[in-house]
């Protein structure tokens, strides 16, 4: 029996299922299958049918059920498009035969998402691009802080491309470690994907390459042609140059239809890398001679060669021996310069470019290759001596156990760090300090997604621009990352229910960041608490919470938020009371129905001398002589209590003066003392009769007190 995984899905795409779908493939057959297990489910039930349900999904059907969800998201149908957006939440579950339609989950602050959207005023970026990366772009989710989606390789390549050289260039210091980051993020995951896929696209080339005949096609450079999937009657024009990936040209019945688009496609079509005019100012004012450009080709992952170094020097190794000497001035230049890292193996270093000196060096060959740049006189020395005499010396004896000889594990040894500084430097953690404004969402959600103030998406978007990981110091859960999924709670940092300080040493302990350099984004009560778990602690955040936010600002680049404090202060009530809550007017009862609405500061215990916080709640009678107080925005139950109960609460509005009807000559209107119990015992038999006997106990203790 085939693996399962147990998803909600939307009732619209489960009645699409079951009166449109007509099933070509395995993926399609299980989901209607499941489907039609949940409607009879459903029915047994008696529920509706376009109610959500936990479907219990093969893999292949979880990908028919995002296939249609994708093209329901240009849908005019409003209920389509949401139910679209709900099944492609679980994208990241479907694991695709073709590796090229895996998806990244990526985001990027307001500092890099004004270069890709035209949101922010600038030429789209994907223009001209392939229609993976425009699709994958469309989808995206773009706001004023920044932008966040999943896409596909393709797509994420083409974004390492443009977005890492920046880490190195950018004018603006935000956009830069937001480039960084950027790049440690998402390179090793691009990686991976790739050498799927080039095992899939190359494992797979000569069983889908149709037969060519007696002759065969002389086809243009990157270019193939092969049976497409879905139909197999039909070639398919495949072509690899554009952004590195494959991408489907055409479609043709007939082979030599096919051969003529493929041709066509190549005389037209000519891979050019369009380079801008500040990144070309940026390549030009690299200087590179023609001797460094081919020892940066050697230490590039395309070189045939390698770049080592032993105790005799440094040379380039020709498969065989030794190999020809390098000037050693020419390498530590550039590895002062941050273009070069290395390896240690068997007792010599093994060069390879950095990331950031990789994109770069694909951008510089583009340049040349369209004549608009060309190589210095002589070698462009940009470092300075004493930045290469910082270059750790090669240890004269070999280290007792050497790395794996296939899988190096390449070291980024720059700007004057040897292997042993680097792996020994602490490690960067950004501590967020939670939001006291959280989702009101059932369940579990994300802790980005549950923290909703501006103070904590302020604090985010500064984290997202610093060095190092970030985590999120919650008053409940203690610290924990951005990733996690955590229920709503209503717990403040050093209250009776938050956690302990030891119990969060416990886990910094055990996600070994003792040790680390930990920069707070938080009030001063979060500050002292990271001060009393780590030594190294920086706190760049001072004064109240507006400075805080226009300082935040400043660091990811963008405008200050407003206060969620102040904005919901100016609501609040300015005069309150403090007492029981059959003090309330028109409390409801068994023969009052209507459920007023107040203003609810929290529990009035003895020690409580001032409300917490104000929220609108709405007083039900439950009976037997309970309340209960909801919150009118989330329905959230905000306190159980009898009429003794002891609350703050303050009007919505003035209570207007009641007007009493004008009262007959012959009858006097008689107000009655009741005793404290009187509701509740009044609740046990609202009869006439009752209503009778309690007025002659009411006026009886009204006389005599008894």
């Amino acid at each position: 029996m085939p693996k399962t995984i147990t998803l909600p899905v939307p009732g619209q795409i489960r009645r699409h299922v079951l009166k449109n779908l007509k099933p070509k493939t395995k993926g399609e057959r299980d989901l209607l299958d499941a489907s039609r297990d949940g409607a009879a489910e459903l029915e047994a039930k008696g529920m509706n049918s376009l109610n959500t349900i936990d479907l219990h999904l093969t893999n292949d059907a979880i990908g028919s059920a995002i296939d249609i969800a994708r093209g329901w998201l240009a849908s005019d149908n409003g209920n389509n498009v949401m139910a679209a957006k709900s099944m492609l939440k679980f994208e990241l579950e479907y694991e695709p035969d073709d590796p090229r339609e895996i998806r990244h989950e990526v985001k990027m602050p307001k500092s890099l998402a004004v270069h890709f959207k035209p949101t922010y005023g600038q030429k789209s970026w994907d223009e001209g691009k392939s229609d993976v990366i425009q699709a994958d772009m469309d989808r995206m989710s773009w706001s004023t802080s920044g932008g966040r989606g999943r896409v596909r390789a393709e797509t994420l390549g083409a974004l390492l491309d443009t977005i890492t050289p920046w880490a190195d260039s950018h004018p603006q210091a935000a956009a830069a470690r937001a480039a960084r980051k950027f790049a440690e993020t998402h390179t090793e995951p691009y990686e991976q994907t790739m050498r799927l896929i080039n095992g899939y696209v190359g494992g797979d080339e000569e069983d889908q390459v149709p037969a060519p005949g007696p002759w065969k096609p002389d086809l243009p450079k990157g270019v193939s042609i092969r049976l497409t999937s879905d139909r197999p009657e039909t070639f398919g024009v495949f072509c690899s140059r554009h952004e590195g990936a494959e991408i489907l040209i055409s479609e043709h019945e007939d082979m030599g239809y096919a051969i003529a688009g493929a041709n066509a496609h190549g005389a037209e079509h000519s891979k050019v890398t369009f380079i801008p005019e500040k990144e070309l100012e940026v390549l030009k004012g690299f200087a590179f001679s023609e001797a460094q450009v081919s020892l940066l080709g050697v230490a590039s992952e395309r070189g045939g060669n390698d770049l080592i170094e032993d105790p005799n020097g440094f040379y380039v190794s020709d498969g065989w021996g030794r190999g020809r000497p390098v000037s050693r001035t020419r390498v530590l230049d550039l590895w002062a310069r941050g273009w070069l890292m290395y390896s240690p193996r068997d007792g010599r270093r093994y060069f390879r470019l950095t990331p950031s000196g990789s994109a770069h060096f694909k951008q510089w060959q583009a340049a040349r290759d369209q004549g608009l740049i060309d190589y210095a006189e002589k070698d462009g020395l940009n470092s300075a001596k004493e930045q290469r005499r910082a270059y750790p010396r090669l240890p004269t004896e070999a280290p007792g156990q050497a790395m794996d000889d296939e899988t190096p594990d390449f070291l980024e040894a720059i700007h004057g760090r040897d292997e042993e500084e680097v792996q020994a430097t602490p490690k960067r953690l950004v501590v967020v300090a939670c939001g006291g404004k959280k989702s009101q969402h059932a369940g579990k959600i994300r802790a980005d997604e549950r923290y909703t103030g501006n103070y904590f998406t302020a604090c985010l978007m500064a984290s997202e621009v610093m060095d190092g990981a970030t985590m999120v110091l919650s008053a409940k859960y203690g610290l924990i990352p951005l990733s996690e999924e955590i229920e709503n709670y209503d717990v403040t940092l050093g209250s009776k229910d938050s956690i302990r300080l030891a119990a969060v040493k416990r886990q910094v302990e055990e996600l070994g960041l003792a040790d680390a350099r930990v920069t707070v984004l938080g009030g001063e009560r979060y500050v002292k608490a990271a001060r009393q778990i780590w030594a190294d602690v920086e706190a760049p955040l001072t004064g109240g919470i507006g400075q805080q936010l226009a300082q935040l600002a400043e660091m990811y680049g963008g405008e200050a938020l407003g206060n969620d404090e102040e904005d919901a202060a100016r609501d609040w009530p300015q005069q309150y009371t403090k007492g029981e809550l059959r003090n309330v007017p028109n409390l409801p009862s068994r023969g009052r129905s209507q459920e007023p609405v107040i203003w609810y500061g929290g529990k009035a215990g003895a020690s409580t001398l001032k409300p917490k916080g104000w929220r609108k709640a709405k007083v039900v009678y439950t009976g037997e002589g309970r309340y209960v107080l909801y919150d009118t925005k989330t329905d959230e139950v905000l306190q159980e209590c009898r009429t003794t109960s002891r609350i703050f609460w303050a009007p919505i509005e003035p209570t207007p003066a009641l007007v009493e009807p004008a009262a007959k000559p012959a009858v006097e209107t008689r107000f009655y003392e009741v005793p404290e119990n009187w509701l509740e015992l009044a609740e046990e038999g609202n009869t006439k009769e009752a209503q009778r006997y309690w007025s002659r106990r009411c006026e009886e203790w009204r006389l005599t007190g008894k």
